[in-house]
């Protein structure tokens, strides 16, 4: 339970599920009732339901495991991202797994992606809009990005130098002193 984790099981004949108690806790259902495969895979998002249609398929089919991260949206209509993992046991024609609710994990992963952007964002503004020249260059020494002052003292446009070599723009006499 503190891990919102559960179990489910697909019998590949019938194709009646059984969930665990925490299972429909995640999908926010009544324990009581039963559910079926097209009722299970009815959950997951638009975007997340081929994905784990195919990847049931393929344990069926090919014995393949699965491990994936998807969207469901919940009886109440609440959107979850789920941690699923399954394998085929075709010798009791059962699909097996664990299906664990890593909203909170997704949330706060979202949130630092977030800040990391808007951080980004205020250093690219900085780069681009500070009144000394800046580049930054690769391994190789090639221009992959430039500032307005650097072109304007160099007298070329951003164009023109990324993906050029620094040592086009350095004078030769001044190179290998550079």
């Amino acid at each position: 339970r503190m891990g919102n984790v559960g179990g489910w099981e697909f019998d590949i004949d019938t194709q009646e599920q059984v969930w665990t108690e925490a299972v429909y806790h995640i999908h926010e259902v009544d324990i009581t009732g039963r559910p079926t495969e097209s009722k299970g895979f009815s959950f997951y998002a638009p975007a997340s339901r081929p994905i784990m249609e195919r990847a049931v398929q393929r344990a069926i089919e090919h014995g393949e495991p699965f491990d994936v991260e998807l969207e469901i949206i919940t009886a109440r209509g609440n959107l979850r991202w789920v941690h699923a993992i399954g394998k085929a046991d075709l010798e009791r024609r059962r699909v097996i797994g664990f299906f664990q609710d890593v909203t909170g994990r997704k949330r706060a992963e979202e949130a630092l992606w977030e800040e990391r952007r808007q951080r980004e964002a205020v250093l690219a503004d900085l780069f681009e809009g500070a009144p000394v020249a800046y580049h930054e260059l690769d391994r190789d020494g090639v221009v992959r990005r430039v500032n307005r002052a650097e072109c304007a003292l160099l007298g070329y446009q951003a164009g023109e130098m990324l993906g050029r070599p620094v040592w086009e723009f350095i004078a030769e006499a001044e190179r290998e002193a550079a």
